[in-house]
């Protein structure tokens, strides 16, 4: 299912999104797509990164280890 949408970019951006899609030979919209599902997913990889660092973190028991920061 697509949802059509209408928005409004800062012009810095539009241009990087044009580089995209002729570097990659797409339509401005479907670069935007493109661009928005990698940030979404990107997104997605970070915050699951850092759920497994903070439970790493909370089931350490060497406080020395805590206070280290590299767990």
């Amino acid at each position: 299912m697509s949802v059509r949408q209408s928005v409004t970019i800062p012009a810095q951006l539009a241009i990087e999104v044009e580089r995209v899609a002729r570097k990659k030979h797409l339509t401005m919209s479907r670069a935007l797509v493109v661009l928005a599902q990698r940030g979404v997913e990107a997104e997605a990889a970070a915050r699951k990164n850092f759920d497994a660092t903070y439970r790493r973190f909370m089931s350490e028991a060497d406080p020395e280890r805590k206070g280290e920061g590299r767990i």
